[in-house]
């Protein structure tokens, strides 16, 4: 309970400030009079929080720590400021200046640490699956969507990248997920089993939307500090998945598919 609490605590110091700054003396006000003061801050605040997702607020409630306590104050003041934009606690400019560029930056290695892990597994799994010859994990694994495209971006780079698994895009690893379910749900299916084959790989999709937003700096977009937690943690598992493959080359199953619903 000290980090959400502490954050409120910041929070409410700020708007204290913020008003003391507005020329109102707090201290000539009765208790009720204060209240009413920060009242519709305070009202914007639960606002912000009532439209987040059951993703969002499990993130937002994963900022641990002192920089998780930093980071959940931010935000809750960033809230605060798309509806009064006058109030601007010391530091929050810089604190979303700073946290666009490391948030970023971030999130770029962890996605490219997760592509990385994704095209070992999944080639890995292909070509012990479908052995018969060397190319038969590409013709019977991949689908003929994904065989075409890459054959195109093949010929168009004249090969220089050496093979055709090199030619993948993040999001092609769910569409071979998906063709191939049976052998890949234990692997790559996030959340409950009973889910649908699509709801297990939403995972992917989420990433790969925050690869694109992140791809080109001049775009402007911040990704937000609960979604690099969130690409943490699916590194973090993806990682545990594939050094159980690495460690027992198929010898058993592993039914921890991660906890998100």
């Amino acid at each position: 309970m000290n980090d959400p609490l502490t954050a409120c605590i910041n929070v409410l110091k700020s708007v204290l400030l913020h008003l003391e700054q507005s020329n109102r003396n707090l201290l000539g006000l009765t208790a009720d009079e204060v209240v009413d003061a920060i009242e519709p801050y305070g009202s914007e605040l639960g606002r912000y929080f009532g439209r987040l997702t059951l993703d969002e607020r499990k993130r937002f409630r994963d900022l641990r720590g002192s920089q998780g306590q930093t980071a959940r104050t931010r935000r809750c003041q960033q809230a605060i400021r798309e509806k009064f934009q006058k109030f601007a606690p010391p530091g929050l400019d810089e604190f979303i200046r700073s946290e666009k560029e490391q948030t970023n930056l971030k999130a770029k290695q962890v996605i490219d640490r997760i592509e990385v892990l994704l095209k070992h597994v999944i080639i890995e799994e292909l070509k012990q699956e479908y052995s018969t010859d060397e190319n038969a994990w590409w013709q019977d694994g991949v689908p003929k969507a994904i065989r075409l495209e890459v054959t195109k971006k093949l010929e168009s780079d004249d090969n220089r990248r050496g093979a055709k698994d090199a030619y993948f895009d993040l999001i092609d690893y769910r569409a071979i997920a998906l063709n191939n379910w049976t052998l890949f749900q234990n692997l790559l299916g996030y959340g409950k089993k009973s889910a649908s084959k699509d709801n297990q790989t939403k995972w992917m999709v989420e990433v790969n939307e925050w690869r694109n937003q992140i791809a080109h700096a001049s775009s402007g977009v911040m990704l937000r500090a609960e979604s690099l937690v969130q690409l943490e943690d699916y590194e973090e598992w993806l990682r545990k998945k594939v050094s159980s493959v690495d460690d027992d080359e198929g010898g058993g199953e592993d039914d921890s598919n991660g906890t998100a619903d």
